[in-house]
């Protein structure tokens, strides 16, 4: 899990960033010579081991395994595996170039979007939906009435033991809400990214496999 540290948590690590620096700037085209430097706003972001607590700098590795685990059913579509297997190399490339982060949240929503239109091509045509061309939030609409989607498939759902909270439904307006400020324009930069590929990967897997009851 990663979380953004203030200066107050980790203030010593914090300042040698800032006092070393790098000989680049970030925000622009990154100069040949520098191309495997790491960004160094990733110094400024921290690993928690959500076992121990532990709070560390995060490291490349920590990037890699945290998408590696996300493998997709073999039931899943190999175009939406391939599409899926971008968004996490998108991921795992912002450790390079931290504005990735978005545009891996992005590219991980997009995948969504795909998979809920492959998965119910059938429904579409035959006008369930009740339009040609439904958006993210119609297709998320009819997958979770139609229980495609359940709550119960969320790891953090399950953590949270609390039957009360409907992650889905929160989930059917964040997601297309998300998705649609990053389509018209948006400068967030927030290392969120792994949090909506986790979701997505929970998504895609759960319509592949889950049968309506």
């Amino acid at each position: 899990m990663t979380v953004k540290l203030n200066s107050a948590q980790f203030n010593g690590y914090h300042l040698r960033i800032f006092m070393t620096g790098p000989d680049f700037d970030p925000e622009k085209l990154r100069p040949a010579e520098y191309l495997h430097e790491p960004d160094p706003r990733n110094a400024l972001t921290a690993w928690c081991d959500e076992n121990t607590g532990v709070i560390r700098p995060v490291q490349p590795g920590d990037l890699h395994n945290a998408v590696a685990a996300l493998t997709l059913h073999p039931a899943v579509p190999l175009d939406i595996v391939q599409h899926f297997e971008t968004v996490k190399n998108v991921y795992l490339y912002s450790w390079f170039i931290y504005r990735f982060q978005p545009v891996a949240e992005m590219q991980s929503l997009a995948c969504l979007e795909y998979a809920l239109r492959v998965r119910l091509a059938a429904e579409i045509l035959a006008g369930k939906l009740k339009a040609k061309r439904p958006g993210l939030q119609k297709l998320m609409r009819y997958a979770i009435d139609n229980q495609l989607v359940k709550n119960e498939g969320f790891a953090r759902w399950v953590r949270a033991q609390d039957l009360e909270w409907d992650l889905l439904r929160s989930l059917e307006s964040a997601l297309p809400q998300i998705r649609n400020d990053y389509a018209h324009g948006s400068y967030s930069l927030t290392p969120s990214a792994l949090g909506i590929i986790e979701l997505v990967h929970e998504i895609i897997n759960q319509l592949f496999t889950v049968t309506t009851s």
